[in-house]
C-alpha cells in the first residue's frame, strides 16, 4: 500500500492499542472488534506488509463514520482517521470501492449531490427565489438540507428574514466536496470539487458565509485550508450566527416550558470545538437537560454519509443515542445538523420528539 510513513506509524501503533475501543460508536453498536480503530489498523497493517487488499478489508474501511472519537480520546495523540482516508484512497486506486459507494460518487458527478436528486423542493425554491441575487451574507444550505430536509432549509431562511438580515442563497449551490473527500481521500478529483465550490462562493462577493450544516462549516474551516483552497468570506456556523442574533435582539424567542436535550454533532463539537452557542440558543427557548456524553465526548449518531451506503449501521448507532436521550427525561431531542436529523428520524421512538435547532428557534419566535 502506498501509504505515507507518518500514516503507517499511526497504523503500527493503533494495531497494538485497545485504549479507544470503548468510545467507537460503530464498534459499540455492532459489538464487533473489526469496527474499532484497532481492528481496522490490524487489517491495514497486513496490507502494508504485502497482503492483498481484499473486498472485506475495504468494506471494513468504509464502516468507519469518521467521527474522530478515537482521535479525541487518544492518549498519545494519534489520529486513526488519517489511515482510514489513506486506505480509502488506495481502494479507489485499485478499483476496489464498494458498489454502494460507487453509486454515491456517480450521483455527485451527475447531479451535484449524493442523493440522485435533480430538483429541490418547490417551497424551498420559492424561498430562494424571493432573495436578492447578491447580499453581504451568503447562507450555504448544503446538499442534505437542500435535498433531504428542505423544511429545515426553509425554516433557516425564514429565521434570517425575520431577523432582518440582508442575505442570499445560491440558486445552483455547488456541492462542498466534503463527501467526495471523505469517500476517496485527498485525491485530485476531490480537491477539484473544493476548488469549483470555492470559485462559486467567492464569485458572490459576500462578506460572510454562514454554513447551515456543521459538515459544511467543518469543510470550509478545516478541509479547504488543508487542501490550500481559499474562501474570501468570513466563515460562520449557523449556530453561532443565530446565537448572536438572539443576543443582539434581532431574534426574540419566547421561553417555553419544554424540556429539551441536545445532541452535539461530531463535526461541530469535536472538529470545530463549538459547544456553547447551541446550548445558549436552546436555553433561550426552553429548558435543557444534558445527556451524559456530550460536547467533545459526544457519541456519533452514525453520520449522514455512512447512512447512504451502510444504513443498517446508522440505525444501530442512532438507536444507542436515542436511548441516551430518553434517559434524560426530556421531551424533545434537538440537533443542529440536518444529516444527524435524518439519521435520527429513521429510529425515532414514539415517546420522544425530534427537532432541528432552527425549528426550535422559529417556533419560539413565532
Amino acid at each position: 500500500m502506498g501509504m505515507a510513513a507518518s500514516v503507517q506509524r499511526i497504523v503500527d501503533n493503533c494495531r497494538f492499542c485497545w485504549m479507544c475501543r470503548h468510545i467507537c460508536p460503530v464498534g459499540n453498536a455492532t459489538g464487533t472488534e473489526r469496527n474499532n480503530a484497532r481492528g481496522r489498523a490490524l487489517n491495514i497493517s497486513l496490507v502494508n506488509r504485502g497482503y492483498s487488499f481484499t473486498e472485506d478489508m475495504v468494506d471494513n474501511v468504509y464502516e468507519c463514520a469518521l467521527c474522530a472519537a478515537c482521535t479525541a480520546n487518544c492518549a498519545t495523540g494519534f489520529d486513526p482517521t488519517r489511515f482510514v482516508k489513506a486506505a480509502r484512497m488506495e481502494a479507489a486506486a485499485e478499483g476496489l470501492i464498494p458498489e454502494p459507494v460507487v453509486k454515491i460518487l456517480a450521483s455527485i458527478a451527475e447531479y451535484g449531490n449524493p442523493y440522485e436528486a435533480e430538483t429541490i423542493d418547490p417551497d424551498l425554491q420559492k424561498e430562494i427565489a424571493s432573495l436578492p441575487r447578491q447580499a453581504p451574507v451568503l447562507l450555504y444550505l448544503g446538499s442534505t438540507a437542500r435535498y433531504l430536509n428542505p423544511k429545515a432549509a426553509v425554516t433557516a431562511i425564514k429565521l434570517l428574514k425575520k431577523a432582518g438580515i440582508s442575505f442570499t442563497v445560491l440558486q445552483d449551490e455547488p456541492d462542498s466536496g466534503l463527501y467526495k473527500l471523505n469517500l476517496l481521500g485527498p485525491v485530485a478529483e476531490a480537491r477539484n470539487d473544493l476548488v469549483k465550490a470555492a470559485e462559486g462562493i467567492n464569485a458572490t462577493k459576500a462578506e460572510t458565509l454562514v454554513a447551515f450544516s456543521p459538515e459544511s462549516a467543518k469543510a470550509f474551516l478545516r478541509d479547504y485550508p488543508e487542501q490550500n483552497v481559499s474562501l474570501t468570506p468570513k466563515i460562520r456556523t449557523f449556530t453561532s450566527f443565530i446565537r448572536d442574533l438572539i443576543a443582539e435582539g434581532a431574534l426574540k424567542p419566547r421561553r417555553s416550558r419544554t424540556l429539551f436535550t441536545y445532541h452535539d454533532p461530531c463535526t461541530l463539537a469535536r472538529d470545530l470545538e463549538e459547544e456553547s452557542p447551541p446550548r445558549e440558543i436552546i436555553s433561550a427557548c426552553g429548558s435543557l437537560k444534558e445527556m451524559y456524553l456530550r460536547g467533545k465526548n459526544t457519541v456519533c449518531c452514525g453520520s449522514g454519509l455512512l447512512a447512504l451506503y451502510k444504513p443498517e449501521l446508522t440505525e444501530k448507532t442512532a438507536a444507542v443515542r436515542w436511548q441516551s436521550a430518553k434517559e434524560t427525561g426530556a421531551e424533545v431531542l434537538v440537533t443542529a445538523c440536518p444529516a444527524c436529523h435524518n439519521v435520527f428520524a429513521k429510529t425515532k421512538p414514539k415517546d420522544m420528539e425530534l427537532c432541528g435547532l432552527e425549528t426550535v428557534v422559529w417556533e419560539a419566535c413565532k
